[in-house]
């Protein structure tokens, strides 16, 4: 399988978006246009084109393990809500391979009939690490690699027949509990023995929830399809305006203060939880310290996932350690990997290049951000952005020119998404794949 870059010849059919079907097939968008000079086609071997389905179900039902048939009634309700959860798509009310993904889980529901949950040992706190989910880190991937396997850990953890709201196990730290927090992204109240998370640089986290909730929400704004691959001045500006709107609550909150204060220690933060409340705090945005200061381990997302077992250096510290996949397989099971992806990105069409934007931030918003998220720099030992010298306080400078993933010719997500049949798709996103 590869991406063959069109001809001359052909890219005056990319360019008018052509179609193609054969005998009895429904028509397809032989390739994503993004730019008529440089679309890429995904072909196999075959020279066919192939269409990602990363987004379906895979594996059968006998790789996991057998289960009652209370499960039903969670499987179902899962089923339905997925299936109502159409906007999470890729296609604006459309459906897509996420309808696929759906229909497939669907029928895989009535194929859990008589089988039993976990058993305690395939169940994180009973004989494996506790898993510590950090919004944004990668860990509703590493939930469906491990429920594909039978093993419930984060969101799939199941204490009993209550669904992802069952328990988790350890105390949740009060504040934030009550504040509506969902269970498996509340941290715990103190240091959790055998648990692990893994931490993210906070500007790629900043940048990858700003996409996730603009493709969630496309329902209700045209945020998501007014982007465009690549960099481009308009996704700059969206994307400062929503971290702006992000920092506000945050910098005003007397909890996060507190928290600050006290640099994000166990006994610190259980005091501050006497005199503060977490209201008006999103689990999707709290600094990784809050979670942090009760995991025993701590991977980072960059250099600690991988498909291969192998090393990698612990963020807080510089030690070599495991890496997941290998901490994985020693500590859950050796048949777990991460090849499946929950979020899919249609591979013909590049990502907006957000990384890019920060350098040229306003620097009153990139200093604030930078003091919110000070102790996730130096705890997980990532580098800070500054502003750049000449910058004035109150003025972005975004310069499409000085980038190199900035191409006029690029379309926006939106005008690309028109250009697709109703089997493809811009990102495909899926729930964890819980065992039940």
């Amino acid at each position: 399988m590869a991406l063959e870059r069109p001809t001359a010849e052909s890219a005056p059919l990319l360019a008018s978006a052509t179609r193609a079907s054969a005998p009895g097939d429904d028509e397809r968008l032989d390739a994503v246009v993004v730019d008529a000079s440089a679309a890429w086609v995904l072909r196999d071997a075959a020279g066919d084109r192939v269409d990602d389905a990363s987004d379906t179900a895979s594996g059968t039902a006998a790789s996991r393990p057998r289960a009652r048939a209370l499960a039903v009634a969670l499987a179902v309700a899962l089923a339905v809500a997925l299936a109502v959860m159409g906007t999470t798509g890729t296609r604006g009310g459309r459906t897509g391979g996420w309808a696929t993904a759906t229909a497939t889980l669907g029928a895989r529901t009535e194929a859990m009939l008589g089988q039993e949950l976990p058993a305690n040992d395939r169940v994180e706190g009973k004989g494996m690490p506790v898993f510590l989910h950090v919004p944004k880190t990668g860990g509703t991937s590493i939930e469906s690699a491990l429920g594909w396997h039978g093993i419930a850990a984060g969101m799939c953890h199941l204490k009993h027949l209550g669904g992802y709201r069952a328990p988790r196990p350890y105390e949740l730290r009060g504040t934030l509990k009550d504040a509506g927090w969902e269970p498996w992204h509340t941290p715990p109240a103190n240091f959790v023995q055998d648990s692990w998370m893994i931490v993210r640089n906070p500007y790629s986290r900043a940048a990858s929830e700003f996409v996730y909730a603009a493709m969630t929400r496309k329902a209700q704004d045209a945020t998501f399809h007014k982007l465009t691959p690549g960099y481009r001045n308009t996704n700059c500006v969206s994307f400062q305006a929503a971290v702006q709107d992000m920092l506000g609550p945050m910098a005003e909150n007397g909890l996060l203060k507190c928290y600050r204060d006290v640099d994000y220690t166990v006994q610190g933060m259980n005091a501050c939880d006497t005199k503060n409340q977490g209201t008006g705090l999103s689990s999707h945005h709290v600094p990784q310290s809050v979670m942090g200061s009760c995991a025993q381990r701590v991977f980072s997302y960059e250099k600690c996932l991988s498909n291969e077992e192998g090393q990698c250096p612990d963020p807080r510290t510089g030690a070599m350690q495991d890496n997941i996949l290998k901490f994985v397989h020693d500590r859950y099971s050796k048949d777990v990997n991460f090849d499946e992806k929950i979020m899919s990105w249609n591979p013909a069409v590049p990502h907006p290049d957000l990384e890019a934007c920060w350098e040229d931030f306003d620097p009153v918003v990139l200093k604030a951000f930078n003091a919110i998220y000070a102790a996730d720099f130096k705890k997980f030992g990532y580098s800070m952005i500054q502003p750049k010298p000449n910058a004035v306080d109150g003025n972005s400078t975004f310069e499409e020119a000085a980038h190199e993933t900035f191409k006029p010719s690029h379309a926006s997500l939106g005008e690309l998404e028109k250009r697709l049949t109703k089997d493809d798709y811009i990102v495909s996103l899926a729930g964890p794949r819980c065992p039940f």
